[in-house]
């Protein structure tokens, strides 16, 4: 006879919610923080110069990405309504999947070899499937 797991299935899941609102939250802030770093200002700048533009949807996402880690994260412990988790965790699938086209697909396609470029695209992946299963669960 099959021995019984000692941790259930919803625990589980919750240490996935938590794991993706902490990554999201940390995310957020890391990305928010270097826009305004002195290297991130001289890009744009450098990028300004040859006719690029300030980078406005970066600051944007990851403002995203913070508030839908914070709705995550508190939907563990205070009561959120359902639509709000939905919301957030279906944005943040819909951008993580637009990054991963963009930046995997149509640019630097099996780049540098095959191998690397499968290596860290799974990451991505694994990000995108516990977003998914968090919006599942919770819906």
């Amino acid at each position: 006879m099959a021995k019984k797991s000692s941790v259930s299935l919803g625990s589980t899941n919750k240490l996935i919610q938590i794991a993706v609102a902490l990554f999201f939250i940390s995310l957020g802030i890391l990305e928010i923080t270097a826009y305004n770093s002195g290297a991130s200002e001289f890009a744009r700048s450098f990028s300004k110069a040859f006719g690029g533009k300030n980078d406005i949807m970066s600051i944007i996402i990851a403002v995203l990405e913070l508030a839908s880690g914070i709705i995550i994260l508190g939907s563990i412990f205070v009561p959120v309504q359902q639509k709000l988790l939905f919301i957030a965790t279906f944005a943040i699938g819909i951008f993580w999947l637009i990054k991963i086209v963009m930046s995997y697909f149509l640019n630097n396609f099996f780049e540098p070899n095959f191998f690397v470029w499968l290596n860290i695209i799974s990451i991505d992946l694994l990000v995108l499937a516990s977003v998914w299963m968090v919006n599942r669960e919770n819906n």
